[in-house]
């Protein structure tokens, strides 16, 4: 989460005049920029002047369904996603994230340093599988690594900003006394699956039972879903965490079938999630 007590103003520059391509991202104040790069773009002329200078990158895709994160450094960022882009090993990232700074701000020993940190962020969050070894972490100075707590946490909220969630851990929209508030799908008296609301939607914990079965009727996105993430089921019970856009498709994913999920979710008091967030 972003607990800020100031306003946020980031400026977004289009170049190309395409929304969909190229995007560089500034913030006021601050020396350093993000940018966005489609795969197809990489080749583009303009990032020769924009990136071919230190940085930390990420590649970022989809494959099989599942979200995927490279994070990486070098001194020429833009001959280093080159080198990606050729090889076949990488053939699942769709976009580039490239971290770099004005007025000679980063050097090697800081963007390694970065790469470290960065790793260590995304992984705590849990969002992406990373396709990579634990980067090294270099060794700078107190006052280097003190310059670099602001660098990280604006370049965070940049990202974020741009859509990528890569560094945002999944966060309960309800608790009491500083406790998530849990909701429960129940089968009698027996407690078959349990999640909780996020802002994005809701997640299904890790253990809960996931039926075999599915109806005739059943969302082909639920049925898509199931597939996907078999791997993640073993004896009928969820083996981590997963997240979906709405606790319909939650509860979807669980019980193979199209329902509602204000109506079937209910709290440990047996309130329906509907009445517990007032739409009936």
């Amino acid at each position: 989460m972003y607990k800020n007590t100031y306003p946020i103003s980031l400026r977004l520059f289009f170049e190309l005049g395409d929304p969909t391509s190229i995007c560089e991202a500034f913030m006021d104040n601050f020396n350093g920029v993000v940018h966005k790069i489609p795969r197809s773009y990489i080749y583009e002329s303009k990032l020769q002047d924009e990136i071919k200078k230190p940085g930390v990158y990420f590649l970022t895709g989809i494959n099989n369904g599942e979200h995927k994160l490279y994070v990486g450094e070098s001194e020429d960022v833009l001959e280093r996603i080159k080198s990606h882009e050729k090889d076949e090993k990488r053939s699942w990232f769709s976009d580039v994230i490239v971290i770099t700074s004005e007025q000679d701000y980063l050097n090697k020993a800081k963007v390694k340093y970065l790469e470290n940190i960065y790793y260590d962020l995304a992984t705590k969050a849990g969002r992406y599988t990373l396709e990579q070894t634990i980067p090294t972490k270099s060794k700078l100075s107190k006052v280097d690594e003190g310059s670099l707590v602001e660098f990280v946490k604006k370049t965070k909220m940049m990202i974020s900003a741009l859509g990528y969630k890569f560094f945002d851990e999944v966060e309960a929209m309800d608790e009491v006394n500083n406790e998530r508030v849990y909701f429960y799908f129940k089968k009698g008296t027996q407690q078959e699956a349990k999640g909780y609301r996020t802002k994005e939607g809701f997640v299904v914990c890790r253990g809960s039972y996931i039926s075999p079965t599915e109806t005739k009727s059943v969302h082909s996105w639920i049925k898509d879903s199931r597939a996907t993430n078999k791997p993640k089921i073993i004896d009928n019970y969820l083996t981590e965490d997963l997240s979906f856009n709405s606790s319909s498709f939650a509860i979807g994913f669980v019980t193979g079938s199209s329902r509602s999920g204000n109506n079937v979710w209910t709290t440990e008091d047996n309130m329906k999630l509907g009445e517990y967030i007032g739409v009936y």
